[in-house]
């Protein structure tokens, strides 16, 4: 529904996850809203674990030298539903600010992206960098003043389905996260500890959350160390020992 799909197509979609839930033993979820989701649509009550998204900590390592002060990372697709409106918003409110993007999408998307900046004046001051191999992204925003999430709460995918790799990818790299307090975020991150959350879909909020963390240089630090200090609940290792478990438990259901 959110991507405009048509009645139709969705009844189909529907039916066939009914008949896929109906004949599980076991189901793994990324999210707990997702599963919440499956559990109360489908009437499923197998066993089931939550495995979120995971990250490889070898390839993405710590590399944050504290910042220079003024950029804002954002890394990952620009998908309708990943908030880059709002985004672009904030950074138009906040001029000392300047915005790196990694990353890309459809030429109609990456088109869209390219007008909505022209139009808000604030060319100067984005730079879009495309799609960069792993180890380049850890290059490219080493020395970014934090990192960006911008999730709007009105879509199902970013609000409650999603299990955002950007997030752990951030903070296996050291970086201080600012991020729309929605259910998926949520779910890895707490405000003041190793986040800061604001509302989401909320410009002026969210361009006040970036400046703090931006020029609040022992806040950064603190958002980065104890990032850093939870990521092994989100590696491969601790994912695989999660879907463990889950087939334990479906092989004595």
């Amino acid at each position: 529904r959110d991507r405009g799909d048509s009645p139709r197509r969705a009844a189909r979609l529907h039916e066939l996850e009914a008949a896929i839930y109906a004949h599980a033993t076991g189901v793994a979820a990324i999210s707990q809203g997702l599963l919440d989701e499956i559990r109360a649509r489908f009437g499923f009550h197998g066993a089931a674990r939550v495995a979120p998204s995971a990250v490889d900590t070898g390839v993405f390592k710590p590399c944050w030298n504290g910042g220079d002060g003024r950029t804002v990372a954002y890394v990952g697709t620009l998908q309708f539903w990943e908030g880059l409106d709002v985004l672009l918003e904030a950074i138009k409110l906040a001029p000392e600010l300047r915005l790196l993007v990694v990353g890309g999408g459809s030429h109609e998307e990456e088109d869209a992206l390219r007008t909505h900046i022209a139009q808000l004046g604030i060319t100067e001051r984005v730079e879009l960098a495309g799609r960069l191999s792993q180890p380049r992204i850890a290059e490219k925003v080493a020395g970014a003043a934090c990192a960006v999430h911008p999730l709007p709460p009105k879509h199902s995918i970013s609000a409650r389905f999603t299990s955002p790799l950007k997030v752990v990818e951030y903070m296996a790299l050291g970086l201080p996260v600012v991020a729309s307090d929605v259910p998926s975020a949520r779910e890895l991150l707490r405000d003041g500890h190793n986040a800061r959350l604001c509302p989401g879909e909320d410009a002026p909020a969210l361009a006040a959350a970036l400046r703090e963390v931006c020029t609040d240089a022992a806040l950064a630090r603190r958002l980065s160390a104890n990032a850093l200090a939870g990521i092994s609940a989100h590696t491969y290792a601790a994912r695989a020992d999660r879907l463990l478990a889950l087939f334990e438990q479906s092989l004595k259901a």
